[in-house]
């Protein structure tokens, strides 16, 4: 299916048609179950709910290409921009994929960001994640993987009950991504060092 920055499968042109041999990479190509608008669609409307009751939503993704797409279904999301204008709160991008960002403007025809939106160093990281204000925050590691960006929210925001965490990448057995999608509600979960309770 056709993504934000990227087109879906295309015919192959006929001056490529003759080859033996094809070698092709896609998630789920012959097993789609789930429509990307409707899915789309239904983070928005989740999103703008968790930031009118003062939420937070940590959005954990891959650096290369999921960074930016979820960036631009956010930020060009009029719903998404209007009620952050109602609640006061912002969209913030943080880790490695600030310079993915940069990368990308370069190399991909219609990307644009918002540099304000990148999260500035470790001081402002830690500002944003003591706050109580209405944030998106689009972060790598997509897996949690070691003391990643997308952990150290993880490990503040995971137990309040007005946040949410949106896991929109794959997730390989053994991460805590993974073990994350298993945990049971009202059991204790460790992310890093940290304790929490799943709300």
């Amino acid at each position: 299916q056709p993504q934000e920055l990227t087109r879906g499968a295309v015919p192959i042109p006929d001056r490529f048609r003759k080859f033996s041999i094809a070698v092709v990479e896609s998630t789920n190509l012959m097993t789609l179950g789930y429509s990307r608008e409707l899915e789309k669609d239904a983070a928005i409307k989740k999103a703008v709910q968790i930031l009118q009751q003062g939420g937070q939503v940590l959005i954990p993704v891959f650096v290369i290409g999921r960074s930016a797409e979820i960036y631009t279904i956010f930020h060009q999301s009029t719903l998404i921009q209007e009620t952050l204008k109602h609640v006061g709160g912002k969209i913030f991008v943080d880790g490695s994929a600030r310079e993915a960002f940069r990368i990308y403007k370069e190399q991909i025809n219609g990307f644009e960001y918002d540099e304000r939106d990148f999260v500035k160093d470790r001081e402002h990281r830690e500002q944003i994640i003591r706050g109580k204000e209405p944030a998106i925050v689009i972060a790598p590691s997509g897996m949690f993987l070691g003391n990643s960006a997308a952990v150290q929210y993880a490990n503040s925001w995971i137990g309040r009950e007005k946040n949410a965490i949106f896991v929109v990448g794959w997730q390989a057995n053994g991460t805590k991504g993974a073990q994350l999608l298993e945990a049971k509600r009202g059991r204790m979960f460790r992310f890093g060092e940290d304790s929490c309770w799943l709300a």
